[in-house]
């Protein structure tokens, strides 16, 4: 072992000392079971956080500063240091799990199309930029070239990064070789495969050839789930599109597909009627939320007046109601069925001032309207690609939503 990896070992295990004393305290461990009861549908007090932070905004005092080059290493710093520095200014009820994972070394394939786009950037430090895409789809024969793809695993390497992360973190921290959970919002995919208003056109002028589309889209993704089952590689996982996704029959490993959780949203029909939602997507989608156990449906689409669509879905747990949602009547139409997990409005934050007024009162407003309904709810904040370089802003909403929800 080089010195150099010496001192980043020695670092890594400083670091997952500090990180094993937050995972294992005891409000620490209840938030968990504060979860299992969420994901349950028991309604009790929200419980709040902040994710997809922008962390090239955030770094104060150096508490985020880097001292690992190996990437390796670096990506494990880099959660540790931010997991402290959450816990520290704005852990809400963010939950830091008392093991670490290192990804297996999977490889997945397209689905037969690569997209092909351009991408503008105002702020070389921030990872959300403008894209371009170039459109793949203008025929039958485009269609037809969507297909499962293939996994594969490089065993050797899995053991490998299994085999440093324990011998780091032995006697401070577990450590589990996992990968991601399953995501499959497949509106998301079909837009940068054709572009937006590609797109949105199609849907009007070429409705049989999307229909080919999401239905060889939705059987591929099938199959692929069917795959990643017999290939092991299914896990019950920590969180899915920003939310944890603990139950009570939660554990280690492999599960099989009926044990996890499924996330899938159609954001781009937010721009069409109800009709051609449920024409293009909910009449595709249940083929994949059949297989799983539990399903989270929802993203920056407006659910409301259309829940009696999602109603429809197979073993739907929880559901996401974003910004342009109106929390009202959708707790209305909800009424406790299910769980819900509210975003606020993140652009509150960006500007050169906060109106903690509005970000309150939009709270506030979410907040009653499922506690009239008896219905579970989380809020999160998300999607937060600026906060005008002034961190204290993100500290300040959790302490603000904090004192709304009684924590």
């Amino acid at each position: 072992m080089t010195e150099q990896h010496q001192k980043d070992y020695a670092r890594l295990r400083e670091l997952g000392k500090k990180y094993a004393e937050i995972a294992n305290r005891d409000e620490n461990l209840k938030l968990i079971e504060n979860y299992k009861n969420l994901n349950n549908l028991k309604a009790a007090r929200p419980l709040i956080k902040a994710e997809e932070v922008p962390w090239h905004e955030m770094n104060v005092n150096d508490e985020l500063t880097s001292q690992i080059s190996d990437p390796f290493l670096k990506e494990f710093e880099t959660l540790l240091l931010r997991a402290i520095y959450q816990n520290k200014h704005m852990s809400g009820d963010s939950v830091y799990q008392p093991w670490l994972v290192t990804q297996r070394a999977v490889k997945i394939s397209s689905f037969g199309l690569d997209v092909d786009e351009e991408t503008l950037s105002i702020d070389d430090q921030n990872a959300v930029v403008s894209h371009s895409y170039k459109n793949l789809i203008n025929s039958t024969e485009d269609a037809m070239k969507i297909t499962k793809p293939t996994i594969t695993e490089d065993v050797a390497e899995t053991n490998r990064r299994f085999e440093i992360a324990s011998e780091i973190f032995d006697g401070i921290l577990d450590v589990r070789s996992e990968r991601p959970t399953i995501y499959a919002a497949l509106w998301d995919d079909i837009a940068m495969w054709m572009g937006v208003e590609n797109l949105l056109m199609a849907l009007i002028t070429e409705p049989d050839l999307m229909h080919l589309v999401i239905d060889r889209y939705s059987s591929a993704m099938a199959e692929h789930l069917k795959d990643l089952e017999k290939m092991d590689m299914l896990y019950f996982g920590t969180t899915v599109h920003t939310s944890y996704n603990y139950l009570p029959e939660m554990q280690a490993g492999p599960q099989s597909l009926d044990k996890v959780w499924l996330h899938s949203a159609a954001q781009i029909f937010g721009s069409t009627s109800k009709e051609m939602h449920k024409e293009f997507e909910f009449d595709y989608i249940g083929r994949l939320y059949e297989l799983v156990g539990y399903g989270h449906y929802g993203c920056c689409e407006p659910l409301h007046g259309r829940l009696d669509l999602v109603r429809a879905i197979p073993n739907i747990r929880k559901i996401s109601c974003s910004p342009w949602c109106d929390m009202q009547i959708a707790a209305d139409e909800i009424r406790g069925d299910y769980a819900v997990s509210f975003k606020p409005n993140p652009s509150y934050l960006a500007g050169t001032s906060v109106n903690w007024e509005v970000v309150e009162d939009e709270v506030s407003r979410a907040f009653e309207s499922c506690r009239k309904n008896n219905t579970p709810m989380e809020i999160i904040l998300k999607d937060i690609s600026t906060v005008n370089y002034k961190p204290e802003r993100l500290w300040e909403w959790v302490s603000r939503v904090s004192a709304i929800v009684g924590k």
